[in-house]
């Protein structure tokens, strides 16, 4: 199996209900110990950064995934993964190279936000009947709760 399968199954792995949890857990330290080995994990140090690597490649958007393990399929002769410290410097220089498209998303994103909610406020304050200042409160139906017009049944 490739190290992705290994780290999906080890990943998304649940106990089975005819498995004690005895099972369970060794069948997970078997699959973290069988991802380990696929990619040439010899040392505690190499194993914080698999794992750090792991979880930052999780986080990231979907493209800038998609760079990083474009990447590593280059890097397969040594390891086949990108150690934390370069996955990190592969992220900042994607992003430092991708800022001005993001920025001007996130700009027509937050103009789109505002006119959208521009227009919420005009409908809602269109919807509403003029307020007519009075002293006196406005009177309402028991029953039905509607407005009573004052000199309405004269």
């Amino acid at each position: 199996m490739t190290p992705l399968a290994y780290c999906n199954r080890y990943q998304t792995a649940t106990k089975q209900t005819s498995e004690t949890y005895v099972m369970f857990v060794n069948r997970l330290k078997t699959l973290l110990e069988y991802y380990v080995a696929s990619r040439n994990v010899t040392t505690f140090e190499k194993l914080i950064s698999l794992l750090v690597a792991d979880h930052v490649k999780l986080m990231l958007p979907r493209d800038c995934l998609d760079h990083v393990l474009a990447v590593e399929l280059e890097n397969t002769v040594e390891q086949g993964w990108v150690t934390r410290d370069k996955l990190a410097g592969i992220v900042d220089a994607y992003v430092a190279n991708h800022t001005l498209q993001m920025s001007s998303a996130a700009t027509v994103s937050s103009t789109f936000t505002k006119l959208v909610y521009q227009q919420r406020s005009y409908v809602a304050s269109a919807n509403k009947s003029p307020v007519v200042q009075s002293d006196k409160p406005e009177r309402r139906c028991f029953h039905c709760d509607s407005r009573i017009i004052p000199n309405a049944f004269v």
